[in-house]
């Protein structure tokens, strides 16, 4: 977030070098071992680098540089108030009245540039801070070690909202470390606006407002003040959306997620630019945390690079409890499939409706619509391996109550045995599940002998779909027979089975009978496009006169004497 500033950069670069390949949790911290090398520097030059060798902190410079930088940072803090950045030789005097013009340059510690300029009158002297930061940063210690606690409270008060004490106020924070009677009323302050959703043009302040007071707390690292500020949102509602994130505003965001131990409605963070970058900061910093933190609804909507640490979400705490996930518009990347890492976030044990969608690519297409308790993906590329992942994310899942994977050609070729495992794990142990559609997804025999297997001791499923799936007789169609009459004989809870387009044979619907015999359940059976007789239609006929509440719909058939008869 500061690199794009050339001199920043340099700032960044160099620090990171002194400091052994690391940097500061704070811009505070940064700017003090800058201006702390400085001065080191300085010293070097002059001669005098033995005295300042072993000083580790700004607080332990000796005198004279002590003086010189108290002489600076008046000079800064003066500047600030009267909205000045270019010093005259009369200023200079002013903040070093006991040095000579010529001994002024020595005591600038290379904190401070000099300009010559031409005039008709000749040569004039002006001076300025390396950078506008360095001023704040002085500015901002003067403030710190000169102002009383009332003042420093008022100071804070009323340059809140002015955008030039912007960072005066950060390196403030960061200084003083918050520490001085009233600063927790200070973050206590109502946010108190029409719209309490944040949401529209006019209402960027509201947002901008928010983060400004989240780095302040950041930068003092007094994290309990996070507390405070968890007060501010109204209703519960965290939202920024469309408003430009940073990485570093990331970071800041993360720690107060971790550390303000509120319950929030919704995390909106929809069109903000969150790169996989962002969300990987967060999820390392909540984690470090012990956060009581919990989200209900969040949507990262529109942020389209966030979709390879997407399922980064369900290993957080923090969303063990959300119910809601919105993560529209993504962008895969070329060449890579993420739909096993999307599937993940079916882990989330109380998510009750998902919304995802992915952009269409070259090389990798996945589209993930899930609401009101449906989760849908037809169409799509799901193979027996992202197959089996779905079905194992649900043996956890409490709350999804349709699935629906039809069309999916791939979803039965591979490992067929996964697959079927997979399902018949999944509904051994699901209890919310009501709707199953694989239809149109080439299963076998053996996969479809699993599935009727385990619903003998599933208790939620309704309905299931099984149609076009014209594979499904082919094989141990013994064995499917069996596993669908005894499913038939002691299931009480499926009311609609969809086997039109799946080639049945005589032999299964006698299975299917003999099951219909114990079964009071069941409520529309559908066989049609089935390798039927017209003897074991007639059976079926039969059977339907007999449960009054049963509708079979069988299609056209030949019956000996009559001709074609459509059932």
């Amino acid at each position: 977030s500061l690199c794009y500033i050339p001199l920043n950069c340099a700032i960044v670069l160099y620090v990171y070098k002194m400091a052994q390949c690391t940097l500061p949790h704070s811009l505070t911290k940064l700017y003090e071992i800058f201006i702390l090398n400085s001065i080191k520097r300085h010293a070097s030059i002059t001669g005098n680098d033995s005295i300042t060798m072993r000083v580790h902190a700004l607080a332990e410079i000796p005198e004279p540089f002590e003086k010189h930088l108290n002489a600076l940072s008046r000079l800064a803090y003066d500047g600030l108030v009267a909205d000045k950045v270019v010093f005259s030789v009369k200023d200079m005097e002013t903040a070093f009245p006991d040095c000579s013009n010529l001994d002024i340059g020595f005591n600038l510690l290379s904190l401070v540039t000099v300009f010559k300029e031409f005039t008709t009158t000749g040569e004039e002297l002006s001076y300025q801070f390396l950078h506008l930061t360095i001023q704040e940063f002085l500015a901002a210690r003067w403030a710190a070690s000169q102002l009383s606690d009332g003042e420093l409270l008022k100071f804070f008060q009323d340059n809140l909202r002015i955008e030039q004490y912007r960072m005066v106020l950060l390196f403030l924070a960061g200084i003083s470390e918050l520490n001085f009677p009233s600063a927790e009323d200070l973050f206590r302050e109502k946010l108190k606006f029409e719209n309490p959703d944040f949401s529209g043009y006019s209402n960027r302040k509201v947002v901008d407002y928010f983060l400004f007071l989240a780095h302040q707390i950041y930068e003092s690292q007094t994290f309990s003040l996070f507390h405070n500020l968890a007060s501010t949102i109204v209703r519960a509602r965290l939202t920024a959306a469309w408003y430009h994130i940073a990485p570093f505003d990331c970071l800041v965001l993360a720690h107060f997620l971790a550390m303000s131990g509120c319950s929030l409605k919704l995390l909106d963070f929809s069109g903000c630019g969150l790169s996989s970058q962002s969300l990987q900061i967060m999820h390392r910093v909540i984690l470090e945390h012990c956060s009581t933190t919990q989200v209900e609804e969040v949507d990262l909507s529109y942020n389209p690079k966030v979709i390879t640490k997407l399922s980064l979400l369900s290993r957080l705490p923090m969303f063990e409890h959300t119910k809601v996930l919105k993560a529209c518009g993504l962008q895969c990347p070329e060449g890579i499939s993420c739909a096993i890492d999307l599937i993940s976030l079916l882990n989330m044990r109380h998510l009750t409706t998902l919304e995802i969608s992915v952009n269409k690519n070259p090389r990798s297409y996945l589209e993930f619509y899930l609401s009101l308790n449906k989760f849908q993906c037809q169409h799509g590329n799901i193979d027996s391996q992202n197959a089996v992942h779905i079905f194992r994310s649900l043996e956890n899942n409490t709350s999804l109550e349709e699935l629906d994977l039809s069309e999916n050609s791939k979803l039965a070729e591979g490992d067929c045995e996964a697959v079927g495992c997979a399902i018949e794990r999944m509904l051994n142990v699901n209890g919310t599940l009501k709707v199953l559609n694989l239809s149109k997804c080439k299963l076998d025999t053996a996969v479809a002998t699993s599935i009727f297997r385990s619903l003998q001791h599933n208790t939620s499923l309704e309905e299931l779909d099984l149609s076009e799936n014209n594979q499904l007789a082919e094989g141990d169609s013994e064995a499917l027979g069996c596993a669908i009459e005894r499913m038939l004989s002691v299931n009480r809870t499926l009311e609609v089975l969809n086997l039109s387009g799946c080639n049945v044979t005589d032999a299964i619907v006698q299975h299917i009978l003999t099951g219909l015999t114990k079964n009071t359940t069941l409520v529309t059976l559908d066989v049609r496009s089935s390798k039927l007789s017209g003897s074991c239609a007639v059976s079926l006929f039969q059977q339907m006169t007999t449960h009054l509440t049963l509708s079979i719909t069988v299609g056209e058939v030949n019956v000996l004497g009559v001709g074609r008869v459509k059932m």
